[in-house]
């Protein structure tokens, strides 16, 4: 049997979480909602919009995944995908 956790299920295994932000930072959500297509015209919409661009920008840099997942050490020790000391 399932664990009820209160949390609603999304589609596609998206999850959802509340965040708490400043007044002027909700207020400046509430504006770009009324005058930018961003996010369906709702302050949650435009949060999730400008959060899911930016998570896809860090996830195609590759930057961070370095730090929170390195990459595992090849037979001869260094990471790999670099170039050791290895002959072609």
């Amino acid at each position: 049997m399932a664990e009820k956790t209160g949390r609603r299920s999304k589609p596609g295994g998206s999850k959802s979480f509340q965040i708490t932000l400043s007044s002027f930072a909700y207020a400046y959500l509430g504006y770009l909602a009324r005058t930018t297509n961003m996010g369906g015209g709702s302050e949650n919409g435009v949060a999730a919009f400008i959060l899911g661009r930016e998570l896809e920008r860090m996830r195609l840099s590759g930057d961070y995944l370095k730090e929170v997942f390195p990459p595992e050490p090849d037979v001869d020790g260094s990471p790999r995908g670099e170039a050791g000391d290895r002959e072609a």
